[in-house]
């Protein structure tokens, strides 16, 4: 029978071990014996006090013997090096009761000699890690290493009682805030109430994905991409449990332009289920007053609808188009505003895609499909694809609007749009005329195909901010009516019936279409004069004679237009902090 020695209540088991040259005679008769050498000393160690600890903050690696009492805040999932299938290892996230955190790592054996004491929420006593000065983009809070667990580190049960509350502060971001972060490696820290699951998807042959939303006070439902272990741990706990309003403490996610704006977990990143925090309860609480407003909200899909995820944008919000073109600061998404103009077409405006997720596929239009992306029953549909220059007065960036957006832009639908070609009609130049020189607010987003492509995630025309200074009270419910798509059935008005702003008004903003074009050739058009209607309808293309309406108007290069832009040019920008970003998931 091995008897250990007594020792000081004032150090610990592993100082004694570490310090007094008999660890390795320990080490080698536990192996001899098949005996794990840290079962064999957690065993013996509930005669030692370890009361004697540090703060985090104060264990440096200059300091020895030391022990630290800690919370385990996050357990992550085990995972495999990619540089060598043969080592596993698995990340922790303590804190002290300091509130100061500290990034922790197991490898291989270590993982499972220390499953049962490093569980989330519980707080235990740590001696003997290993600490490594760690990467700015990596560190977790002040404190600037990191601690590896290895052989010769002991981790022990706090028996004395603890507060279960987590005893540090998370910078929580409002997700009215997110789209500063959008498609960057800015990672943040959101909560959010679980009010629905969508199912697990396999996406090629190595990744999983299951999509939750989450909402908060501020009512703005958010989608929440799990990937892979975070899919089939955390999100299969979460959809078997959606009707108990989880909470969800999501740190270091990825903001993206999916569905507008999304969050999507990374490898640092960590979910706590249900933490223990006074905002997790008032935040439940709140949810159970409002539960039926908000199970409204996702009937409604509130959390694709990119009036509500992307509002109307304060000015301070607003970029030049300068600014977002110089890559100052690696800005990859941004609000810019300017005047508009359609560019040389060289693709058609429209193409067939799945109308639940919108991926292009090559099909006939109305055909039934079971996606490949998005795995759900659908219909291939007719989507708009509007190329656009937008000018501010400090630069022109070239963009494409998609979807409604574009089909409240040019008063066409999709459909109209694919009608139009099949029939052989040029409407192209009667298109460039009714949107030049209109000002615009947009949302856009640059992605790497073939060199640097903006696409326009959210655009606002000036009807729209016409209608937000009419009825500022219920701006939500305005712009989401604006924003309602085109009826493809309204069979509308005869081009030289569409209705027209009032002349004044419309030059307060920008010229009209009549006027732009009389600017650009220099001489009176031939363009009917619009008259006055008292409700706004969708265009109807005359197929009998496509050359009438169209070939009428000269399609003349519109960077020769004059300039209408010095009116919106910012006189102030906000910086934002940014940083490089993986290529997001692009629209077709």
């Amino acid at each position: 029978m091995r008897v250990m020695p007594s020792l000081s209540n004032s150090r610990p088991i592993s100082s004694f071990i570490f310090n007094n040259g008999i660890f390795g005679a320990i080490a080698s008769v536990c192996s001899s014996v098949g005996v794990c050498l840290w079962e064999f000393v957690a065993s013996a160690a509930g005669c030692f006090d370890m009361k004697d600890t540090l703060s985090i903050k104060e264990i440096q690696p200059h300091v020895r013997r030391w022990t630290a009492l800690v919370q385990v805040v996050d357990k992550g999932h085990v995972s495999v090096s990619q540089n060598d299938s043969s080592i596993s290892y698995c990340r922790f996230l303590f804190v002290d009761a300091e509130g100061t955190k500290v990034s922790a790592v197991a490898y291989n054996n270590n993982i499972r000699t220390n499953a049962a004491l490093l569980v989330p929420f519980k707080w235990c006593y740590v001696s003997g890690a290993t600490l490594k000065k760690v990467e700015k983009k990596y560190l977790v809070g002040d404190y600037i290493y990191s601690w590896t667990i290895n052989n010769n580190t002991l981790i022990q049960p706090c028996e004395e009682k603890m507060p279960a509350q987590l005893v540090f502060s998370v910078d929580l971001q409002e997700y009215k805030k997110l789209h500063s972060f959008a498609d960057t490696d800015n990672l943040q820290n959101v909560m959010g109430v679980v009010v629905h699951s969508f199912p697990s998807r396999q996406i090629g042959e190595d990744s999983v994905t299951r999509e939750i939303i989450l909402v908060n006070e501020e009512k703005i439902p958010i989608m929440f991409t799990l990937w892979n272990d975070f899919a089939t741990n955390e999100g299969s706990q979460l959809a078997n449990n959606i009707h108990s309003a989880n909470i969800v403490l999501a740190l270091k996610v990825r903001v993206t332009t999916f569905n507008g704006i999304s969050l999507s977990t990374r490898a640092p990143s960590a979910i706590l289920i249900n933490p223990p925090m006074d905002a997790a309860v008032e935040l439940k609480q709140w949810y159970s007053q409002h539960k039926n407003e908000i199970d409204d909200m996702i009937g409604r899909a509130a959390y694709k609808d990119t009036t509500i995820l992307l509002p109307y944008p304060s000015t301070d919000n607003v970029l030049s188009v300068h600014t977002m073109l110089s890559g100052v600061n690696n800005v990859r998404a941004a609000w810019i505003k300017g005047c508009v103009t359609l560019p040389h077409i060289q693709q058609s405006l429209w193409f067939s895609a799945c109308a639940s997720c919108h991926k292009k596929f090559d099909l006939q239009t109305s055909s039934a499909i079971r996606c490949s992306s998005c795995s759900q029953n659908s219909m291939i549909e007719a989507r708009a694809r509007i190329p656009l220059e937008i000018a501010d007065g400090t630069g022109i960036l070239s963009a494409v609007v998609y979807g409604e957006d574009a089909e409240r832009l040019i008063a066409y639908t999709a459909q109209q749009l694919q009608t139009a070609e099949d029939k052989g009609a040029d409407f192209v130049a009667t298109i460039r005329s009714a949107i030049c020189g209109k000002h615009v607010v947009c949302f856009v987003r640059v992605f790497q195909a073939a060199g640097p492509t903006y696409s326009v995630v959210k655009l606002y025309t000036d009807g729209d901010v016409a209608s937000l200074e009419l009825q500022p009270s219920s701006s939500r419910a305005n712009i989401a009516q604006l924003n309602k798509p085109l009826d493809a059935n309204d069979k509308g008005v005869e081009l030289d019936n569409i209705e027209a702003e009032d002349e004044v008004e419309t030059q307060l903003f920008t010229p009209s279409a009549k006027a732009c074009l009389e600017a650009i050739l220099d001489e009176p058009t031939t363009m009917s004069t619009p008259k006055e209607s008292k409700s706004t309808a969708v265009r109807s293309l005359l197929f009998e004679n496509p050359e009438t309406t169209a070939e009428s108007l000269v399609a003349t290069d519109t960077h020769n237009a004059p300039d209408v832009h010095a009116a919106y040019i910012r006189t102030g920008k906000k910086k934002m902090s940014v940083s490089p970003a993986k290529k997001p998931r692009t629209e077709e």
